[in-house]
């Protein structure tokens, strides 16, 4: 075996530390890189998603102040209740309806198209006079809950009969 030049000592040291340096640059200091780059874009994109949320928050915010303001100003406005109000919705019926001397209610059904909820109710009551039925229909219209009235009828032996579709619209959340 040949003895090793100082000339090629420095070589193979050189090249030594040459490879020692490719081999952390390929497998040390590349992926390293390359998951910090990952990170500052997630980074980037949860700051975006965080700022667009506060936005959100801010303008949901501002809407719920603008429709209490506009609830405020006009009184005969009423507000969409959450849905399942059935039970707080039959107990104003029974007090409305108190009046009458015979009534019926039966909940026909509820469907649901972007988030609200019609709820119909068919109703038929009896009275002894006029005023008090239409009264009833009144208070029912004018009620704590919005509601159309459809199909009424109102027919006369010798109680005034009244029938009716009642829809109450509630919101789901």
């Amino acid at each position: 075996m040949n003895k090793i030049s100082k000339r090629e000592k420095i070589m193979l040291a050189v090249l030594l530390v040459l490879i020692v340096g490719c081999v952390y640059y390929l497998f040390f200091l590349t992926p390293n890189l390359e998951q910090q780059a990952k990170l500052k874009k997630k980074i980037t994109a949860m700051d975006d998603q965080v700022m667009t949320a506060q936005a959100k928050v801010g303008h949901l915010n501002k809407m719920k102040q603008e429709l209490k303001e506009i609830i405020e100003q006009n009184a005969d406005i009423k507000a969409v209740p959450a849905f399942d109000n059935s039970k707080k919705l039959m107990n104003s019926l029974n007090l409305i309806l108190g009046k009458a001397i015979r009534y019926t209610l039966s909940f026909v059904g509820t469907e649901e198209t972007d988030g609200i909820v019609r709820r119909e109710v068919s109703l038929t009551y009896e009275c002894a006079t006029y005023d008090d039925a239409r009264a009833i229909l009144q208070d029912i219209h004018d009620g704590k809950y919005p509601c159309v009235l459809q199909d009424v009828s109102i027919s006369y032996d010798e109680l005034y009969g009244v029938s009716a579709t009642l829809t109450y619209f509630e919101y789901v959340e």
